[in-house]
């Protein structure tokens, strides 16, 4: 049976509020949202705009902030655009008792982009993505292993999400770590374009 890292709520919230200590001291712009009283109601927030590369058309027009307030998680047709705004979520599963990165992107008017058209802007990112393929030899269908729908935990809509059932066995396999919540971004989200700055892993060197 393969070794297994598990985290309870109580840690994650812990090492949550350290890793945006970190980044607050440098100058990132990370942020921990709270929706209410419950437990596992609070999350790591982060925003930044990536390439489109699935619109083929691009427009001049500067990107626009989007309004947040389309519900259905399937992409509306909309203009063309050259930036994508995407919103990344780190969030607690409680069933797997581990961190999950959730994220949406939005084209400039509002409209999300289908799972199918993120599969095809993230599978030909290398960044630092811990996987035995290149990014010319990843493929939609090892994307589909790790990347897919669910429903967001706290905020009720569809979310698309990299797939907690192996995390537990990743986090053992890198092992001791002082902030798993760094760890697990670090491993996990150059799938999807979100990268660490170098200075993250200093504020833990010896």
């Amino acid at each position: 049976m393969a070794n297994t890292v598990n985290m309870s709520w109580e840690e994650f919230l812990q090492e949550a509020e350290e890793f945006k200590n970190i980044s607050d001291r440098l100058g990132d712009s990370w942020t921990l949202c709270k929706k209410g009283d419950d437990a596992c109601n609070t999350y790591l927030v982060y925003e930044q705009k990536i390439l489109n590369t699935v619109d083929l058309k691009p427009t001049s027009d500067p990107f626009e902030e989007s309004k947040y307030c389309t519900e259905d998680i399937t992409a509306a047709s909309g203009p063309n655009n050259d930036l994508l705004k995407t919103e990344y979520h780190v969030i607690y599963s409680l069933p797997y008792q581990v961190p999950v990165l959730y994220f949406r992107l939005y084209r400039s008017d509002g409209s999300l982009v289908s799972i199918e058209d993120a599969w095809r802007i993230f599978r030909g990112y290398g960044g630092n993505a811990s996987t035995t393929l290149s990014p010319h030899q990843r493929t939609n269908d090892d994307m589909l292993n790790i990347m897919t729908q669910l429903e967001h935990p706290v905020l009720r809509k569809p979310y698309y999400a990299l797939h907690p059932c192996r995390t537990a066995e990743l986090l053992a396999n890198t092992g001791r770590s002082r902030n798993r919540i760094l760890t697990f971004i670090s491993l996990m989200g150059p799938y999807v374009q979100l990268t660490l700055r170098n200075e993250y892993g200093m504020e833990y060197a010896e």
